[in-house]
């Protein structure tokens, strides 16, 4: 039955997409399509190489398709930072999730 669910979703999605590339204005893309799997170094095998070129690959396409500006900061885009892959469930009472935000936010701004 799930699967049926999904199945339609995607069905729907994909006429809406095909209905929808471009902007009618500026004739620039509006959708792009990323696979995540390609980020993790599991897809590599462990081979450190590939998953870097990979994953400057990915921020190349990313900031060339959103038309982020680098004039000001050529390396902005140049490297990789791991995740502290800290699992948090936003719907939970314990979970201190905006403490976990914040401290993201502080990292973040420290390397720009």
């Amino acid at each position: 039955l799930y699967s049926n669910l999904i199945g339609g979703f995607m069905m729907i999605l994909n006429l809406f997409l095909d209905g929808h590339t471009h902007d009618e204005v500026t004739g620039r893309k509006l959708w792009t399509l990323i696979c995540l799997e390609r980020l993790t170094s599991k897809y590599y095998n462990g081979n450190e190489d590939k998953m870097n070129f990979g994953r400057q690959e990915f921020l190349h396409h990313m900031v060339e398709f959103l038309s982020w500006d680098q004039s000001e900061c050529k390396d902005c885009w140049s490297s990789w930072k791991e995740d502290s892959e800290t699992n948090f469930d936003p719907n939970s009472v314990e979970s201190n999730w905006m403490e976990i935000l914040e401290v993201r936010r502080k990292e973040l701004a420290e390397e720009w």
